[in-house]
């Protein structure tokens, strides 16, 4: 009577088993490396930034997309370590210090990130691009003194997610580069009252 028993217990507890999803190791996580040595910059106004991005784009995954085609997928076993738009408004407000005067103007950059992936060729290459519109304003709802399109590519060494990342990496930080030059020279020419 306790042999069936003991059988049945077993066997439950090995279909159980199996039908348990498997336990993931955690993901690999990854920042934009240590800041480069590119002197700050200083606009003529206080700039206060705001970086924002799509929320599937956002998220934390490293995208990439295959083939040029219109599918875009994720490194399962890599995340960046905060939303991309908080590692590209980091990275501005370090180019962007307070400023040295005081009474200085505020300006308002906002900036929308539109893409940020490693796509790959049908040759077997892969290259990161970032994309941005970038909008300068005098107040939080003032009309709008310059606005531009930002798009920067970034060969990857190797056409995978060692390669990816590295790469996407540098696309950010020569994105962050051109636009704190793009403020500093748009704010020298706008009339500030």
């Amino acid at each position: 009577m306790l042999r069936p028993l003991f059988f049945a217990a077993i066997a439950a507890l090995t279909i159980g088993c199996s039908v348990l999803p498997p336990v993931l190791p955690p993901a690999t996580v990854h920042d934009l490396g240590a800041p480069s040595e590119t002197q700050s910059l200083a606009p003529p106004c206080d700039p206060v930034v705001a970086v924002s991005a799509p929320d599937w784009l956002d998220d934390g995954a490293i995208l990439y997309r295959p083939d040029q085609g219109t599918q875009l997928a994720a490194y399962r076993d890599h995340r960046w370590v905060a939303p991309p738009s908080a590692l590209l408004s980091e990275r501005l407000r370090g180019l962007l210090p307070a400023p040295k005067k005081e009474g200085q103007p505020r300006c308002w950059l906002d900036l929308s990130i539109t893409a940020f992936e490693q796509g790959f060729t049908v040759d077997g290459n892969a290259t990161a691009m970032i994309a941005a519109r970038a909008r300068l304003s005098a107040g939080r709802a003032g009309p709008t003194l310059a606005s531009t399109d930002f798009v920067h590519r970034e060969p990857s060494l190797t056409p995978d997610v060692q390669g990816g990342i590295p790469s996407l990496a540098a696309a950010m930080k020569a994105l962050a580069e051109q636009v704190a030059a793009w403020l500093v020279n748009v704010a020298q020419e706008a009339e500030w009252e």
